[in-house]
């Protein structure tokens, strides 16, 4: 079987780390046929919006990257955005990917592959020196469990919660780094 599958990206004042990781990411993951990248720039000051109709029109006019701006945003809202920008994918799995994550030569087709042996899983990152970031579900499980938790605040603690719901889901964890 093969999916559709969002790879989900919030920027806001990050596009020094775009830079360094959204091209790279397509070009490591585009013979993966099923795919998009959404990328939805929460009222970026840095000239985000610029450099991607400037440097990303081609795949923005083959589909594989959607382009999303919202103005309202004073600040920085890791939940919020990470709903926002998940909902937008239209992938039967979405996965959230930080700005400066770096995804690896067909990490879709890693996904793809987990997923089709088991669609009661969930993907997760996790390290040691604790640093988290991406998580790969089924889009109707985010949704069922209603994305993050949007009275959280700061890092860390949402991407365990998320975890914890998927898991009272009845979703199985599997890790990777």
């Amino acid at each position: 079987m093969s999916y559709k599958i969002s790879f989900c990206i919030v920027c806001m004042n990050r596009l020094y780390h775009l830079k360094e990781t959204l091209l790279k990411n397509i070009e490591d993951n585009i013979s993966y046929e099923k795919l998009e990248f959404i990328l939805l720039d929460y009222n970026s000051t840095d000239g985000l919006e610029d450099w991607v109709k400037l440097n990303m029109k081609n795949y923005i006019k083959k589909g594989i990257l959607k382009y999303y701006k919202t103005g309202e945003p004073k600040s920085f809202h890791r939940s919020h955005s990470r709903n926002v920008a998940m909902k937008l994918g239209s992938g039967d799995i979405i996965c959230n990917l930080d700005a400066d994550n770096f995804l690896g030569k067909d990490f879709a087709h890693y996904i793809n592959y987990h997923f089709s042996f088991s669609d009661v899983i969930f993907l997760c990152s996790g390290k040691p020196d604790g640093s988290y970031g991406r998580v790969s579900t089924k889009k109707k499980d985010f949704l069922e469990i209603r994305g993050y938790d949007e009275k959280m605040s700061g890092w860390g603690f949402e991407d365990d919660d998320l975890y914890q719901r998927l898991e009272n889901l009845g979703r199985a964890k599997q890790g990777f780094y």
